[in-house]
């Protein structure tokens, strides 16, 4: 398995595509239950590739994600072969903003000229898939982001 495997909930939302994907893999919808108790480890690897599928294409999906700390904001834009992140960075660190806090963000983005800040593009070629990049951001907390949200980092009076 390259990612996880669907939750309950998730697996409601695209419970037909399943059934598609077993058709697919000559499994009948009406043996599924049956074949669930005499063949369970075929019928886990089946719903674990599936589960991958459809997680793999959401990933695919995503073009802006972003991670939030007490000193820095990191934006990530995905193109198909490369992400691009804009991360901006508080020049004094003792002044005590924190960028988790809602109401920092409206200042920050509000144009608050008492603050200065640093901003850094970087790029980078995928090392591994894109959606698997995108897996790994996740995983250590970023969250869906706005192309509005890229680009107002980038507008920001940046001193």
């Amino acid at each position: 398995m390259e990612f996880r495997r669907l939750t309950p909930n998730e697996f409601n939302k695209v419970q037909e595509d399943f059934e598609r994907f077993l058709s697919l893999n000559g499994v009948k919808i009406s043996e599924w239950e049956n074949l669930r108790n005499t063949a369970p480890q075929k019928m886990s690897e089946l719903f674990e590739a599936f589960s991958d599928r459809i997680i793999e294409a959401q990933l695919n999906r995503t073009e802006y994600l972003h991670h939030l700390s007490q000193n820095m904001i990191r934006v990530y834009e995905f193109h198909p072969e490369k992400l691009i992140m804009n991360v901006l960075l508080v020049k004094d660190k003792n002044i005590g903003i924190d960028f988790r806090d809602k109401a920092t963000l409206s200042r920050v983005f509000s144009g608050d000229s008492s603050i200065e800040f640093h901003l850094e593009q970087q790029e980078k070629v995928y090392e591994v898939s894109k959606a698997k990049e995108i897996f790994a951001l996740l995983d250590i907390g970023c969250r869906p982001a706005s192309k509005a949200m890229f680009l107002a980092i980038e507008k920001l009076n940046i001193t």
